[in-house]
């Protein structure tokens, strides 16, 4: 046994296995660090069941180690607030019974502006706006985080139900505004540097309908304890920018912004020492030209995560590529029960330009099956958080992506265990990086995305399309019942292709979005009117009406049924094409692929191969019935009765744009 370990042993015997001033303030290694810096507790006074003063930087008191420890800085050093009028805001949740098994999620709405006016009757008006400056915990065993969540579409669902479970129902409020893990001290935005401006986190008290939030709770209970009763929150350290106390202040509002791995995307291999896993880079496009201040970081993984950074990349004008300059949050130490928000030694600006990549390394040696990402704390997460300022405008409109503050990615690469980034070291923005840090792989877009896009190219750009020609090019040239099985076969084919690239797209779709929130973009949203459309077409045709007699002309509801399914046939398919030509842009602009040349070659492949279908088939059509001129129709035809003058046409949507004229003796 080491020397330092039988001292540690002897003055804890000596102390009666009790944690006294006097164990304390020893340095029981002779490494020049007291036990008490070495264990988080330099003013001694901790005592059992409360949280260490330190919870990051720890070290064994029985190793001289001082040397190889770096201690982080807390968000709260050295903040004053002096010249401010503050009040605390007690945030605490019901008395909730935890569940006795290992991991449970529980979500709890709250509304701050009904808690700020019975905290403070008499000094709540609709004026009030608040900014939180502090946050301090007050949790108990087994919770393991918490996030408050702000609420944008009024009061959720679990306003009333307290304890709803979020794996029952989706959480319905995304705004972060706080988060704490096991571990982390009190947290605090950056005030007190002899300015008068006040940054926190806005809390839209003056209107009720607007401050309502959500409490997430994670217990982790392995040992499965029932009877747990918790209560936990925290309090909110405040200035209310109506008080005339604080009239000479100016206020901005802080934020949150996350990048990582969307679970579905993510696993870990059992047995394997060194699993490291890379997202692909985010942008964060929403971030107004002058970009915003990255104040501090956190990393979030869950047991079996070992190593977390995340890399900021930014565009070099001379060559127009991304460089890699720092980190902008890392931990080389990760700890699943030591995690917190650290603020970073020298803050640096974020822009919209920038390229955010998140890192996580994995230890699964213990583990003999794939562990797959999730909420649970058997399965692992991936996450980069940075807070900022000040916020900027919509950054709360679902669904989360490059576009607004949070970027979970779906593709990932895996980095092979002899990689030199598997020893990477912190670079933060003071430290200049190494000269021989890895270029930016070009990146590649994901089968998915793949998928996707060719099986929409080929359904909307050719098949469809040549589907819908075959009543005016086909139909007097192979008669009934040929040109509706020709007609019925290719757009059945197309439909199913294209509702099989929606089916793909809407599996990646982030768990709870869906596509017409406020915040869907425009592809989704035109994307789904298409496949929709598209799938009714054969529905309608059971409303048609009954078929003229030879000789009669088509009644009125049947003439309105074919201008409706010709109309929507057109709608359907321009939605389509116009869709993956937004598509291509949405790739590259959500950091899918570098380079999109090849979905515009495949799109313009798709686009010629249908030019070459029509010009061979109307050369086939002319070929069989003499020399003719092509020449437009009306979409019902020259006398309104159909293709035929019976007022027959009632199959399949039409073109409505080529057809073979009428011999001099007939009607082809």
């Amino acid at each position: 046994m080491h020397s330092s370990h039988v001292i540690v042993v002897s003055e804890l015997h000596a102390a009666g296995f009790s944690w006294t001033p006097e164990l304390c303030q020893a340095d029981s290694d002779g490494d020049g660090l007291s036990n008490g810096v070495e264990l988080g507790d330099p003013n001694c006074v901790w005592a059992e069941g409360s949280e260490p003063f330190e919870s990051t930087g720890l070290s064994h008191p029985g190793f001289a180690t001082a040397s190889d420890v770096q201690r982080t800085r807390k968000s709260c050093d050295g903040q004053d607030y002096a010249g401010m009028a503050t009040k605390t805001l007690s945030l605490r949740l019901p008395d909730i019974e935890v569940p006795a098994k290992p991991t449970t999620y529980l979500q709890q709405a709250v509304n701050l502006a009904d808690l700020m006016a019975e905290q403070f009757p008499g000094e709540y008006t609709e004026e009030n706006v608040m900014y939180g400056i502090k946050y301090a915990p007050s949790v108990k065993h087994p919770v393991h985080h918490m996030i408050l969540y702000r609420c944008t579409d009024g009061k959720p669902s679990v306003a009333d139900e307290p304890g709803m479970s979020v794996m029952d129902v989706p959480m319905q409020c995304l705004g972060m505004t706080y988060a704490w893990a096991v571990g982390s001290p009190d947290f605090c935005l950056p005030n007190g540097r002899g300015d008068d401006m006040v940054t926190g986190m806005k809390i839209n008290v003056h209107d009720r309908d607007k401050s309502w939030y959500v409490i997430e709770m994670h217990y982790d209970n392995p040992e499965n304890e029932a009877g747990i009763i918790d209560n936990s929150g925290f309090d909110i350290t405040v200035v209310d920018s109506a008080d005339p106390a604080n009239s000479h202040m100016d206020f901005q509002g802080a934020g949150w912004l996350a990048t990582g791995m969307e679970f579905s995307s993510m696993s870990v291999p059992p047995q394997t020492k060194y699993h490291h896993i890379e997202a692909n880079p985010c942008k964060f496009l929403s971030i107004p030209p002058e970009g915003v201040t990255v104040y501090a970081h956190a990393q979030h993984a869950h047991s079996l995560g070992r190593k977390m950074w995340t890399e900021v990349w930014r565009k070099n004008e001379a060559t127009s590529e991304h460089e890699y300059i720092h980190d902008a949050g890392c931990n080389t130490e990760f700890d699943f029960d030591l995690q917190e928000v650290t603020p970073m030694y020298e803050e640096f600006t974020l822009h919209a330009d920038d390229k955010v990549i998140q890192h996580c390394m994995y230890d699964s040696t213990s583990r003999t099956e794939l562990t797959h990402g999730g909420d649970a704390t058997e399965d692992e997460m991936c996450v980069g958080f940075m807070v900022y300022y000040p916020e900027f405008e919509g950054i709360l409109q679902p669904p989360f992506d490059a576009l607004n503050t949070q970027c979970m990615q779906f593709a990932s690469q895996t980095i092979p265990p002899e990689h030199d980034s598997n020893n990477h070291e912190c670079y933060v923005p003071e430290v200049e990086p190494a000269d021989n840090y890895p270029t930016l792989p070009p990146l590649v877009a994901p089968t998915w995305v793949v998928a996707h896009g060719v099986g929409m190219m080929l359904a909307w750009a050719l098949l469809i399309p040549f589907g819908a020609s075959t009543p005016r090019l086909l139909k007097s040239k192979l008669g009934d019942p040929f040109w509706f099985k020709l007609h019925r076969a290719v757009q059945s084919t197309g439909l199913v292709l294209a509702l099989s690239a929606f089916v793909v797209a809407y599996a990646h779709m982030r768990p709870g979005g869906h596509f017409f929130d406020a915040g869907a973009d425009a592809h989704k949203k035109l994307g789904f009117a298409a496949v929709l459309v598209g799938l009714l077409q054969p529905l309608n045709a059971l409303f048609r009406g009954k078929k003229p007699a030879a000789g009669e002309s088509a009644s009125a509801g049947r003439r309105a049924w074919q201008a409706l399914h010709r109309g929507a046939g057109y709608f359907a398919i321009a939605a389509g094409v116009f869709n993956c030509t937004s598509g291509i842009g949405h790739v590259k602009g959500h950091m899918y692929a570098d380079d999109v040349r090849w979905a515009w070659a495949t799109l313009g492949t798709m686009l010629g191969g249908l030019a070459l279908a029509l010009a061979a088939v109307a050369g086939f059509c002319r070929g069989g019935a003499g020399d003719h001129e092509l020449k437009l129709k009306s979409p019902l035809g020259d006398d309104g009765k159909g293709d035929d003058g019976k007022g027959d046409d009632d199959k399949g949507l039409d073109m409505g744009s080529i057809y073979p004229p009428a011999k001099a003796s007939g009607v082809v």
